[in-house]
């Protein structure tokens, strides 16, 4: 993503925050901001800076069981991960798993908050950890409740992190080609590519001139991320 897409996007997203909070809704705001954090895991943001924001989120307040504070906790527990931040993730992460929030609140638009997001959220932190049984676990949480191709994609591209992660770097890219070579063109988001992106930063230094780790950055390199209305459903 370029640096002027990556402008107009934070300029878009300080736009729909400012006309959250001249709303006067609270649960607005908390939603707007956990929108700019989602879409930042995606190649918008650095990691350090989606700290930053949804730590300045969490500090507006709302009910502790409020659904876009819990959308943002989320964001944070996959940003603590990417930085290598493992305890600090699964600690935060461990009253959404206990206590989610539910889509019973009044005035909360239809399906904006589903289970499987934190079941997601485990997966993504437990791979970058490299922890692959519970990884194992929150991903076939996921699989058994959802049939959306981007989150049944990216979570399966969790599994080929969390074998790069821990050294196993054929296994883990091989999935991940697969994987690819099994989306039509028009299926490879930038959701899906950045997480491929990921997944080749994660291999070690002395195995990135292996030739799977080449295919892999080829179709990287070849992918043109599509939109997707359905987006929001991993955040």
């Amino acid at each position: 993503m370029t640096s002027t897409i990556k402008m107009e996007k934070a300029h878009w997203s300080r736009t729909a925050n400012a006309a959250a909070d001249a709303s006067g809704d609270l649960e607005l705001g908390l939603l707007a901001r956990s929108e700019e954090a989602g879409l930042g895991l995606y190649g918008q943001r650095d990691p350090a800076t989606i700290v930053q924001l949804t730590t300045k989120a969490q500090h507006l307040g709302g009910n502790p069981a409020s659904i876009g504070l819990a959308r943002i906790n989320l964001a944070q527990v996959k940003a603590l991960s990417m930085l290598g931040r493992h305890e600090e993730a699964k600690r935060h992460l461990q009253p959404l798993l206990t206590s989610p929030p539910s889509n019973k609140q009044e005035g909360v638009i239809p399906a904006i908050w589903r289970v499987d997001q934190v079941w997601f959220a485990e997966s993504w932190a437990r791979s970058y950890a490299g922890e692959e049984p519970g990884a194992d676990h929150a991903r076939d949480q996921v699989l058994s409740r959802t049939g959306d191709y981007q989150y049944v994609a990216n979570v399966r591209l969790h599994e080929a992190l969390c074998a790069t992660v821990n050294g196993a770097t054929d296994r883990g890219i091989g999935r991940a080609i697969e994987i690819f070579d099994g989306l039509p063109a028009a299926h490879r988001s930038q959701m899906i590519t950045e997480t491929g992106k990921e997944i080749l930063r994660a291999v070690p230094r002395d195995h990135q001139n292996r030739p799977a780790v080449r295919d892999l950055r080829a179709i990287m390199h070849s992918s043109a991320p599509a939109t997707s209305t359905r987006a929001r459903a991993q955040r």
